[in-house]
């Protein structure tokens, strides 16, 4: 029972995650200044695809453990897949890269 209870948690975290990613597309869609509006609208729009992206990661891991979960102990094998964990380290990652691009690029083009 106990470790059905953590799947659930553990989905709920990605679902989490899922929603501060998407805060962030809202962020970015507000913050559009007037010179750049389609450097931020790619961000926003990279941010939902990464939202959209760890939600379903999410709903997949979530699945996949729950049946491994059901099976008989002799059953469960140790691969089972991270394919979805490698998706979100990632895309956060190149999200962050990317950010950091357009950070220093509009606070230099605000100096000059």
């Amino acid at each position: 029972m106990s470790s059905h209870l953590a799947n659930e948690r553990t989905f709920l975290a990605w679902v989490r995650t899922a929603v501060s990613v998407a805060g962030l597309a809202v962020t970015f869609a507000s913050l559009a200044p007037t010179h750049l509006p389609a450097v931020f609208w790619a961000s926003s729009s990279y941010s939902w695809a990464v939202a959209l992206g760890v939600f379903t990661v999410g709903v997949s891991r979530y699945h996949t453990i729950k049946e491994v979960l059901n099976r008989p102990k002799d059953a469960i094998n140790q691969k089972f897949g991270r394919r979805g964990i490698t998706f979100t380290i990632v895309s956060f990652g190149a999200f962050l890269v990317l950010c950091s691009v357009f950070y220093i690029d509009f606070m230099y083009s605000a100096v000059n």
